[in-house]
């Protein structure tokens, strides 16, 4: 055998029914297998054509990759200071809606960095699969499960994406609207520390993915978990911004492209924390859009 350890040659193997050499049973769940071995190996044009061409990425301190070129150009920047000895992808629910699935888990990576230094690494993800056959990652979010010492180290400044800060124009009115107003309530829970107004927009059986920790499902995990949070920042003052720059209508759900800004101040201290994500928002049975699924990342900021 090669340098390849068998878990690497274990999951090029799993990886031939996207190369053409055959249908898999289940072609979400083998691309998934396929694309852990695209890190593994280290071919960043391999990571990158697992997505379509105007596919997002967003990953910790480096959100809004936009567009298959600007993952490449990512991928092969990180490929110059690490290499995933082995990476796993853990699900732990998935939406079909039609054409696109929503697959969602935690991640475990054995990490070598270009000094020798070696690192288990521990994180959350979002995939957005489309096509039947042979489906691509239409979007993704890849977040660390515990904050990083160096997160510059993940972050590449001439590929940050300029972001106006509002809603771009298209898309269903009706929808763009229904988000506008759940955003401005989520900003004004914020804002105003209340937590319950926070809370009513998700759905019973939500899992949210908070900011590097690991991933809470059902409101009966997710409610004290945010209470507390809202507690803990109630001394400091937030100026909240709200919104996304895009979304997609799926059969009975919206998968909203989120985006968030807010300006803290505690004391004589304060700052700027920003970042963005994924939302999966269900239509309910009293017709409104409850969250189902949300997972993002912050921004780098020096």
């Amino acid at each position: 055998m090669s340098d390849l350890s068998r878990r690497q040659a274990l999951l090029l193997a799993a990886a031939l029914p996207m190369r053409g050499l055959g249908d898999a049973a289940d072609p979400v769940a083998t691309a998934e297998t396929a694309l852990a071995a695209a890190f593994v190996t280290g071919d960043a044009a391999a990571i990158a054509g697992f997505y379509l061409p105007a596919a997002r990425s967003c990953v910790d301190a480096q959100p809004a990759l936009r567009g298959r070129a600007a993952i490449l150009a990512y991928r092969q920047r990180m490929l110059q200071s690490r290499r995933a000895r082995d990476l796993v992808f853990s699900p732990m629910g998935r939406v079909d809606l039609g054409e696109t699935s929503v697959t969602y888990g935690t991640w475990v990576e054995q990490r070598l960095w270009a000094d020798g230094a070696a690192e288990r690494i521990e994180g959350n993800y979002i995939h957005v699969w489309r096509g039947a056959g042979k489906p691509r990652l239409l979007a993704d979010v890849m977040g660390y499960a515990a904050r990083r010492a160096r997160p510059d180290q993940d972050h590449v400044a001439e590929l940050v994406a300029e972001d106006a800060g509002v809603s771009p124009p298209g898309g269903d009115p009706t929808v763009a609207a229904e988000l506008a107003a759940l955003n401005a309530r989520i900003a004004r829970g914020v804002a105003t520390h209340d937590a319950e107004a926070r809370l009513s927009v998700y759905a019973d059986d939500a899992v949210i993915m908070p900011f590097a920790e690991r991933p809470l499902s059902t409101m009966a995990r997710i409610a004290p978990y945010l209470r507390a949070y809202v507690a803990n920042g109630s001394g400091a003052t937030f100026q909240v911004k709200v919104y996304n720059d895009g979304f997609e209508v799926l059969p009975g759900h919206v998968l909203e492209y989120s985006r968030f800004r807010v300006d803290w101040r505690a004391g004589q201290d304060g700052g700027v924390v920003s970042g963005g994500g994924l939302r999966l928002w269900r239509r309910e049975a009293d017709g409104a859009l409850r969250m189902r699924l949300e997972g993002g990342a912050h921004d780098y900021r020096a």
